[in-house]
């Protein structure tokens, strides 16, 4: 969206960068909100949430407050959907999956760059980083994906969700293409001063 600005000139590549350093930030906030799905059932709290909504979606009055919780309480509805799945798939007790983690080295720099790869691959296929981010956060929360392999792809999934706004730009004027390419740096710089 931002590099759509920048091209129609309703932002400066300043401006844009400014933006973009405030998203990933702010970004930061879904992974808290899917993290609080793992301490407690969240979808026991959906259900009346949707009802709320609704009945806020035909106020007049207070019909954005009951557009936002019905957004918020899909995306709980999501979560909780997908937890349930992982917590089905039974994947702690899945022997390929835990075969093929146990396979790689959890200390080797190797490795780090290996799940780095594979979190930035998966999330320019997906193009969603908050959907590739509850996956590891599902395999992590099972005991599956040690915690390290799944911040190596957490920070893959963090360059790979660039992709999409350089998409974006490739039919985009001069500024645009350099504000997604000011995005990608950015991520790339804070994967490698983590990674030093």
């Amino acid at each position: 969206m931002t590099v759509s600005f920048v091209n129609a000139g309703l932002l400066t590549l300043a401006q844009a960068i400014s933006v973009i350093m405030g998203a990933n930030i702010g970004t930061t906030l879904t992974a808290w909100i899917m993290s609080a799905g793992f301490s407690f059932n969240i979808t026991d709290f959906v259900w009346p949430a949707f009802f709320i909504a609704i009945i806020l979606i035909y106020s007049k009055k207070r019909k954005i407050i009951g557009d936002f919780i019905f957004g918020i309480s899909f995306m709980f509805l999501g979560l909780g959907t997908l937890r349930q799945t992982g917590i089905d798939m039974d994947l702690a007790h899945n022997q390929p999956v835990l075969e093929f983690f146990a396979s790689f080295d959890p200390h080797s720099f190797q490795t780090t760059i290996t799940f780095l790869i594979i979190g930035s691959i998966l999330t320019m296929c997906v193009q969603s980083s908050a959907a590739v981010m509850a996956i590891t956060m599902i395999l992590c929360s099972t005991g599956v994906l040690p915690i390290y392999q799944g911040i190596a792809l957490v920070m893959g999934e963090n360059i790979g969700t660039t992709v999409t706004s350089n998409v974006a730009a490739l039919t985009a004027n001069t500024q645009a293409r350099r504000a997604a390419m000011a995005h990608m740096v950015f991520n790339i710089f804070g994967v490698l001063w983590i990674l030093c």
